[in-house]
């Protein structure tokens, strides 16, 4: 009969006390190095957000509203009649009317 042993049920004492030591001096250092590249003084950096999201504040909102009257004078331009050449006898119409006029001229009502 083959007699099988099992190894001791104990943890390595010093290994996992070794592996403690080096987390700990990871995260002390890890803390260090945040501390010097991080801005020494909360009076700049608060500054410095401030202006930065002031800047991002009110772009947007003037240019939303440029935004919104141009799309309105485009809406109004398509769909209204109006000379394009007078000249050349080139008109603009309505796009809604404009569709309806190639659908039909695609079914070969004309």
């Amino acid at each position: 009969m083959i007699e099988i042993q099992q190894q001791p049920d104990r943890l390595p004492g010093r290994l996992l006390a070794g592996l403690a030591a080096a987390l700990t001096a990871s995260v002390i250092a890890g803390a260090i190095a945040a501390y010097l590249i991080s801005p020494r003084r909360i009076g700049d950096a608060h500054r410095h957000l401030v202006d930065e999201v002031n800047a991002i504040e009110m772009t947007p909102f003037s240019g939303a509203a440029q935004g919104e009257q141009r799309a309105a004078g485009e809406r109004a331009w398509l769909d209204s009649y109006g000379w394009i050449d007078r000249e050349h006898g080139i008109v603009h119409i309505p796009i809604e009317r404009a569709i309806d006029l190639v659908v039909d001229q695609q079914r070969g009502r004309r």
